[in-house]
C-alpha cells in the first residue's frame, strides 16, 4: 500500500490566462445590468399563481351557474298552485304514453330529443350496438 508521502504532488486544476485579472470587472458588469420587467421573480411566481386561480375562478362560475339552472326550476315549481298541480296530474292518470305521443305526433329527431331529455341518455348510437352485441342472450 502506498503512503500519503509518496504520492506526487501536482495541480491538476488550471486557469485560463488573466482570469483572476477579468474576473472583477465581469462580476461588476453583471450586478450592474439589471433585470427586464418579465425577468424578475415576483412577475414568474405571479405568473405561475395567476393560472391556478383563473382555472379555479372559471369552474366557480361555471358550478354557480349549473346549480342556478335547479334552483330556478324549483322556484318555478314553487309558483304552481298545488290546486293546479293536483288537476294536472289527475289528468295526466288518464293520459296514457300512446295518446300523450299521438296528441305530439313527434317525428323521430323530436322523439329522440324528448327521449334523451325525459331519460337523459347520452350514449352514442355505435356504443349501444356494440354493448347489445356483447350480451349474451343464453345468460339472461
Amino acid at each position: 500500500m502506498k503512503k500519503l508521502d509518496e504520492i506526487p504532488k501536482k495541480d491538476p486544476f488550471t486557469t485560463p490566462e488573466g482570469y483572476f485579472e477579468r474576473l472583477p470587472a465581469q462580476i461588476s458588469a453583471r450586478l450592474e445590468q439589471k433585470p427586464g420587467l418579465f425577468e424578475r421573480p415576483v412577475f414568474r411566481y405571479s405568473w405561475q399563481l395567476a393560472l391556478p386561480v383563473l382555472i379555479l375562478a372559471i369552474a366557480g362560475i361555471w358550478w354557480l351557474n349549473n346549480s342556478e339552472d335547479d334552483s330556478k326550476s324549483e322556484m318555478l315549481l314553487a309558483q304552481i298552485e298545488t290546486i293546479e298541480l293536483m288537476d294536472y296530474l289527475a289528468d295526466a292518470d288518464a293520459l296514457s304514453y300512446e295518446d300523450f305521443i299521438e296528441e305530439m305526433n313527434p317525428n323521430g329527431a323530436e322523439a329522440d330529443s324528448l327521449e334523451q331529455s325525459v331519460f337523459k341518455l347520452s350514449m352514442p348510437d355505435g356504443d349501444l350496438d356494440e354493448l347489445l352485441n356483447d350480451i349474451d342472450i343464453n345468460s339472461l
